[in-house]
């Protein structure tokens, strides 16, 4: 059987001009965990759009969160940038969602959540 992706094991909660929210699906502990850099009590994750992003990850402990973008980045560990690159691959290539400065393409896509994400497909370029 084939390893699940992230895209796989959560769902677009809020999609707008300023983040993308997403939820983990009920029994995914075992899947995030063999993504190699998930916790497995991850109940939520969220990313800021625009030039510079913050990720924050929400948990039953609490929340945690660290930066990267134009301006520079948080300081962070090898499975930090894993985790970071999943789940930008998540929202931007699997859900096809912006996440970039560009305010107009920002709007664009920030009309895409979870039932939409299969029948829209944006054209960035």
């Amino acid at each position: 059987m084939q390893r699940k992706k992230l895209c796989d094991l959560v769902e677009i909660e809020e999609n707008n001009m300023d983040c993308v929210l997403l939820k983990v699906k009920d029994n995914s502990m075992m899947d995030l965990i063999k993504l190699g850099c998930f916790e497995g009590d991850e109940k939520l994750i969220r990313i800021t759009k625009g030039s510079n992003h913050t990720i924050t990850i929400f948990n039953d402990k609490g929340n945690y969160s660290w930066d990267y973008g134009t301006s520079g980045y948080t300081l962070v560990s090898k499975s930090m940038h894993k985790k970071r690159d999943l789940i930008a691959e998540c929202i931007e290539n699997d859900f096809d969602i912006y996440i970039g400065e560009d305010k107009e393409l920002s709007r664009k896509s920030s009309q895409i959540n979870q039932k939409e994400n299969e029948e829209i497909d944006y054209d960035y370029e």
